[in-house]
Protein backbone atom coordinates (compact mmCIF):
# COMPACT_ATOMS: atom_id res chain seq x y z
CA UNK A 1 0.00 0.00 0.00
CA UNK A 2 1.64 3.36 -1.05
CA UNK A 3 0.48 6.79 -0.29
CA UNK A 4 1.13 9.32 -3.44
CA UNK A 5 4.51 6.95 -4.70
CA UNK A 6 7.06 8.29 -6.77
CA UNK A 7 6.93 5.44 -9.06
CA UNK A 8 8.80 7.10 -11.58
CA UNK A 9 11.81 9.57 -10.94
CA UNK A 10 12.00 10.12 -14.57
CA UNK A 11 8.74 12.01 -14.34
CA UNK A 12 8.94 13.66 -11.63
CA UNK A 13 12.58 14.95 -13.23
CA UNK A 14 10.48 16.28 -16.77
CA UNK A 15 7.48 17.57 -14.31
CA UNK A 16 10.06 19.21 -12.32
CA UNK A 17 11.87 21.28 -15.35
CA UNK A 18 8.64 22.93 -16.63
CA UNK A 19 6.75 23.61 -13.22
CA UNK A 20 7.37 26.61 -10.66
CA UNK A 21 5.76 24.56 -7.67
CA UNK A 22 8.54 23.85 -5.46
CA UNK A 23 7.15 20.60 -4.13
CA UNK A 24 7.69 19.38 -7.85
CA UNK A 25 10.97 21.07 -8.33
CA UNK A 26 12.02 19.45 -5.01
CA UNK A 27 10.84 16.53 -6.29
CA UNK A 28 12.97 16.53 -9.20
CA UNK A 29 16.17 17.81 -7.62
CA UNK A 30 15.51 14.66 -5.11
CA UNK A 31 15.34 12.50 -8.04
CA UNK A 32 18.81 13.54 -9.70
CA UNK A 33 20.39 13.18 -5.60
CA UNK A 34 18.84 9.70 -5.61
CA UNK A 35 20.70 8.70 -9.21
CA UNK A 36 23.62 10.69 -8.21
CA UNK A 37 23.34 12.03 -12.51
CA UNK A 38 21.23 13.94 -14.50
CA UNK A 39 19.32 11.98 -16.88
CA UNK A 40 20.47 11.95 -20.57
CA UNK A 41 20.40 9.20 -22.57
CA UNK A 42 23.75 9.38 -24.04
CA UNK A 43 24.99 9.28 -20.66
CA UNK A 44 26.21 6.51 -19.74
CA UNK A 45 29.25 6.56 -17.72
CA UNK A 46 29.65 4.15 -14.84
CA UNK A 47 32.49 7.43 -12.99
CA UNK A 48 30.40 7.65 -10.01
CA UNK A 49 28.23 4.75 -9.95
CA UNK A 50 28.20 0.74 -10.72
CA UNK A 51 26.09 1.56 -13.42
CA UNK A 52 25.60 4.12 -16.15
CA UNK A 53 23.62 7.02 -15.56
CA UNK A 54 20.62 6.46 -18.09
CA UNK A 55 20.91 2.99 -16.83
CA UNK A 56 20.36 4.09 -13.80
CA UNK A 57 17.27 6.46 -14.50
CA UNK A 58 15.69 3.37 -16.31
CA UNK A 59 15.95 1.38 -13.37
CA UNK A 60 14.90 3.29 -10.81
CA UNK A 61 11.54 3.65 -12.81
CA UNK A 62 8.83 0.82 -10.79
CA UNK A 63 7.09 0.49 -14.06
CA UNK A 64 9.97 -0.85 -15.60
CA UNK A 65 10.84 -3.86 -12.77
CA UNK A 66 7.00 -5.13 -12.74
CA UNK A 67 6.82 -9.23 -13.36
CA UNK A 68 3.69 -11.21 -12.78
CA UNK A 69 5.30 -12.40 -9.33
CA UNK A 70 5.33 -8.87 -7.54
CA UNK A 71 2.97 -8.48 -4.29
CA UNK A 72 -0.39 -6.66 -4.81
CA UNK A 73 -0.45 -2.69 -4.49
CA UNK A 74 -2.78 -0.86 -3.74
CA UNK A 75 -1.81 2.95 -4.60
CA UNK A 76 -3.80 6.11 -3.48
CA UNK A 77 -3.45 9.68 -4.80
CA UNK A 78 -5.94 12.39 -4.69
CA UNK A 79 -6.51 14.15 -8.37
CA UNK A 80 -4.49 17.75 -6.98
CA UNK A 81 -1.60 16.04 -5.27
CA UNK A 82 1.40 17.22 -6.60
CA UNK A 83 3.04 13.74 -7.29
CA UNK A 84 0.37 12.98 -10.38
CA UNK A 85 -1.75 9.97 -10.12
CA UNK A 86 -0.05 9.36 -13.61
CA UNK A 87 2.87 8.13 -11.31
CA UNK A 88 0.90 4.86 -10.40
CA UNK A 89 -1.36 4.89 -13.25
CA UNK A 90 1.62 3.92 -15.10
CA UNK A 91 2.61 1.38 -12.27
CA UNK A 92 -0.80 -0.09 -12.60
CA UNK A 93 -0.69 -0.90 -16.21
CA UNK A 94 2.94 -2.04 -16.33
CA UNK A 95 1.98 -4.84 -13.71
CA UNK A 96 -1.14 -5.64 -15.22
CA UNK A 97 0.72 -6.03 -18.59
CA UNK A 98 3.38 -8.20 -17.02
CA UNK A 99 1.02 -10.56 -15.70
CA UNK A 100 -0.13 -9.11 -12.36
CA UNK A 101 -3.85 -10.18 -11.44
CA UNK A 102 -5.96 -7.16 -12.15
CA UNK A 103 -7.41 -7.75 -8.82
CA UNK A 104 -3.85 -7.54 -7.23
CA UNK A 105 -3.41 -4.39 -8.71
CA UNK A 106 -4.74 -0.83 -7.57
CA UNK A 107 -4.76 2.64 -8.10
CA UNK A 108 -7.43 4.87 -6.18
CA UNK A 109 -7.76 8.46 -7.01
CA UNK A 110 -9.51 10.93 -4.71
CA UNK A 111 -11.35 13.17 -6.15
CA UNK A 112 -11.80 17.08 -5.61
CA UNK A 113 -8.66 16.98 -3.04
CA UNK A 114 -4.93 18.20 -2.99
CA UNK A 115 -4.07 16.16 -0.09
CA UNK A 116 -0.74 13.82 -0.24
CA UNK A 117 0.73 11.19 1.92
CA UNK A 118 -0.39 10.20 4.62
CA UNK A 119 -3.27 13.28 3.96
CA UNK A 120 -5.12 11.29 1.41
CA UNK A 121 -6.43 8.81 4.38
CA UNK A 122 -8.15 11.72 6.18
CA UNK A 123 -10.06 11.56 3.04
CA UNK A 124 -14.30 10.04 3.73
CA UNK A 125 -14.24 6.51 3.44
CA UNK A 126 -10.21 6.18 2.45
CA UNK A 127 -8.85 4.56 6.03
CA UNK A 128 -11.65 2.08 5.77
CA UNK A 129 -10.72 1.48 2.21
CA UNK A 130 -7.57 0.88 2.64
CA UNK A 131 -8.13 -1.74 6.34
CA UNK A 132 -9.97 -3.79 4.29
CA UNK A 133 -7.92 -4.04 1.60
CA UNK A 134 -5.22 -4.97 3.56
CA UNK A 135 -7.12 -7.61 5.52
CA UNK A 136 -8.11 -9.31 2.41
CA UNK A 137 -5.00 -9.35 1.83
CA UNK A 138 -3.53 -10.89 5.13
CA UNK A 139 -4.45 -14.15 7.56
Amino acid sequence: MALSPVASPYRAWQDGNTSTDARIRKLRDNAAILARCYPDPADNSTAYRETGCWDTWRDMESKNAASKGDAPMLLLHSDGDFVPPVHSTELEAAAKAAGVPASDVTTRIVTGSTAHGQAVLGTPGMFDTVVSWLKARTS
